[in-house]
């Protein structure tokens, strides 16, 4: 059962992304699902849109004194059993060169207004979620094997808006850039690090040899850190584990994840409810 707990963290990791900017946030859900199924299944659909608009309001609290709305479409009929739920931003805006400029629809929406979204005509990001094989708690009545959908929610539409780490396993960025030469990466991968700090410099370039340790290190000091400012100063001055498990790496869960082992289930952003599969 995933729980709601040191929510703070995250919240100070994407409050950081967002380069100080304050916003007040709409989330509009699109429910792409078939007749019957998932969000707009016969008995149970009318409740699980309910809770995913309820668990939105927790996001949209993070972010006063703006106004954008933010358009997702959703489905649930997804059927992998590994993972219970996922989530992106779309991506349709050009990137201004080399840096952290790999900014998706969602996040240039909430830092510029509705003006600024590069493709009006579509949704700035998509969820999935996999009703199939897994029994979700919209409320707070845990039973035995039930997952809380509440904080899964609040953990995608996360992902969304910016808590995303575009360095693949090869080192190379989302636009096939070979290591060692400046890359196009997310706001989050500035703060991307491992026990000697960041491993990208100032010139854009990732450190190979460096990430090809650190993103299977395990937990501990051989893996990876977020080191931003105001997420460590929420940590204790601690740089804070992310996911690098030992010896695998998992794409779309590595380095966009708090660390599991680490965390131990007391933070919204692990790759992983705490008793079983994970989400991305």
């Amino acid at each position: 059962m995933r729980v709601i707990r040191c929510f703070q963290l995250a919240v100070l990791v994407i409050c950081l992304l967002m380069s100080n900017a304050s916003a007040q946030v709409t989330f509009s859900f699109n429910y792409t699902d078939a007749a019957g199924v998932g969000f707009n299944d016969n008995t149970l659909g009318a409740a699980r849109r309910a809770a995913l608009e309820q668990s939105s309001l927790i996001v949209s609290s993070l972010f006063t004194n703006y106004d954008a709305t933010i358009v997702l479409d959703v489905d649930g009929s997804e059927t992998n059993d590994e993972f219970l739920a996922g989530a992106s931003a779309n991506y349709n805006a050009n990137p201004s060169g080399d840096g952290f400029n790999d900014i998706g629809d969602v996040r240039l929406k909430i830092l510029n207004g509705n003006a600024a979204d590069p493709s009006p005509s579509t949704a700035d990001g998509s969820i999935t979620w996999n009703f199939q094989d897994f029994q979700w708690e919209l409320g707070n009545d845990f039973q035995a094997n039930e997952y809380d959908f509440t904080s899964t929610a609040a953990h995608e539409i996360m992902h969304t808006v910016g808590f995303l780490s575009a360095i693949f396993e090869n080192g190379e960025d989302a636009f096939g850039t070979q290591p060692g030469n400046p890359g196009i990466w997310t706001p989050l991968d500035q703060f991307v690090a491992d026990s000697n700090g960041a491993l990208i410099n100032s010139d854009f370039e990732l450190d190979l040899a460096r990430w090809n340790a650190a993103k299977t290190g395990g937990t501990g000091s051989d893996g990876l850190f977020f080191i931003g400012p105001n997420a460590v100063a929420a940590n204790n001055g601690n740089p804070v584990n992310l996911y690098s498990p030992t010896g695998m790496f998992e794409p779309g869960s590595s380095g966009s994840h708090l660390d599991d082992d680490f965390f131990n289930g007391t933070m919204i952003m692990e790759a992983a409810a705490a008793t079983g599969p994970g989400v991305r």
